[in-house]
């Protein structure tokens, strides 16, 4: 698993609304963590595909309720 790179300086809601959108970037209590690109394409079908697979099979069952 791939972790988020920490950067070591502190960074306000300032310094971020200046970034640029070519890269994710999160900042928690002043720390700015560059974050993983979005899901692939294949990755998402995947994910659709067992969460279709997973409601369907437990919509019949009234003792189990499916959250998407």
């Amino acid at each position: 698993m791939i972790l988020a790179k920490r950067e070591k300086r502190r960074y306000s809601y300032s310094d971020y609304k200046n970034w640029s959108d070519d890269e994710r970037w999160e900042i928690i209590d002043g720390v700015a963590y560059n974050m993983s690109p979005a899901p692939k394409v294949k990755h998402q079908k995947i994910s659709r595909n067992i969460t279709w697979a997973i409601g369907k099979n437990t919509s019949k069952l009234k003792e189990c309720e499916f959250f998407e």
